[in-house]
């Protein structure tokens, strides 16, 4: 028999674990992992829903397509930002050349 509480509890289970694990971990490393993790779970969102015996229901306006459509690009845009971050730390823009400009502190001569 489905119960309310026992969802209840499972869904605070993994969203302080996921919390966690954001915590733990350095942002870029974080994303990319949990965007992989939202990509997964878009995939295989419609299965979970036929599982928990509402796909019926959820099908009937179109809420297995429009949830697996936004967990998946939910997970996409924190693949790639995750992606560019990283991209941004390794490969660091070359300074501008020096330019000669006058001394705050003169000497006397």
């Amino acid at each position: 028999m489905f119960s309310w509480k026992q969802l209840e509890a499972q869904l605070r289970q993994i969203i302080n674990t996921a919390v966690h694990f954001i915590k733990a971990r350095r942002r870029e490393e974080a994303s990319i992992t949990f965007g992989a993790f939202l990509i997964w779970a878009g995939i295989y969102f419609p299965e979970w829903l036929e599982k928990a015996s509402v796909k019926e229901f959820v099908g009937s306006w179109k809420g297995d397509v429009i949830g697996r459509s936004i967990l998946i690009a939910a997970g996409a845009g924190l693949f790639l930002y995750g992606a560019f971050k990283i991209f941004r730390l390794v490969y660091v823009p070359d300074l501008p050349p020096p330019t000669d400009r006058p001394s705050a502190i003169k000497a006397f001569v």
